[in-house]
């Protein structure tokens, strides 16, 4: 592991909040146990975690109380939540609140790792994906594409004519040049339009 992932732990059961805090100490993470819901969501500043691990049932703030706060602090961050009395509905309050996961009581070491570890991988795909986007956008942009079609000069001169018209996902499908399919790309370069993707194929 090059780099450290730091992980909150909340649990108001000091003996498996320790216990959990060697595992991931011996996994080689960084953890910083709370006893008291309170404290941690009052001491918890965005961007110094990758992960929190929290129970449900804790006197005071229980742990919803404490993932709604703390993803309101930091929307993207993942939140595994523990529970001895898993119920169908407790999970899907805890899901539709932001949680990544939930962990049923009692749980060996070797599954605490497998989620903490799902956590994390899927935080780095959505990091990833969205660096992508980044490039693409800048890739991509009119400016970067060579071309001298009457076609293509139209579509450089108007691009937002193009994105003003996607109203929902499509494909979009321009033949012929290899330049006619890096526009079909660029009408969804920009950021506001990658929730409408557009698939550019190549005809021949």
């Amino acid at each position: 592991m090059s780099e450290k992932k730091r992980i909150l732990l909340i649990d108001n059961e000091e003996g498996l909040c320790r216990m959990m805090e060697a595992v991931l100490l011996d996994s080689g993470y960084k953890v910083k146990a709370y006893t008291r819901s309170f404290q941690a969501v009052e001491e918890f500043v965005p961007g110094d975690w990758d992960l929190v691990i929290s129970d449900i049932k804790m006197p005071g703030m229980d742990g919803l109380e404490v993932l709604q706060r703390i993803k309101a602090k930091q929307p993207l961050i993942p939140v595994i939540m523990i529970t001895a009395y898993a119920t169908v509905e407790m999970s899907i309050q805890a899901l539709r609140k932001g949680a990544y996961d939930m962990l049923t009581k009692p749980f060996e070491p070797e599954e605490l790792l497998y989620r903490v570890k799902n956590a994390l991988t899927h935080t780095e795909l959505v990091e990833e994906n969205r660096e992508l986007k980044e490039e693409l956008a800048g890739k991509f942009r009119f400016e970067n594409i060579i071309g001298a079609s009457d076609g293509l000069k139209s579509a450089e001169a108007k691009p937002g004519r193009f994105r003003r018209s996607m109203r929902a996902p499509r494909i979009l499908s321009i033949c012929r040049t290899v330049g006619s399919s890096a526009a079909a790309v660029n009408v969804n370069a920009s950021p506001v339009f990658w929730a409408l993707p557009v698939r550019p194929i190549l005809c021949v």
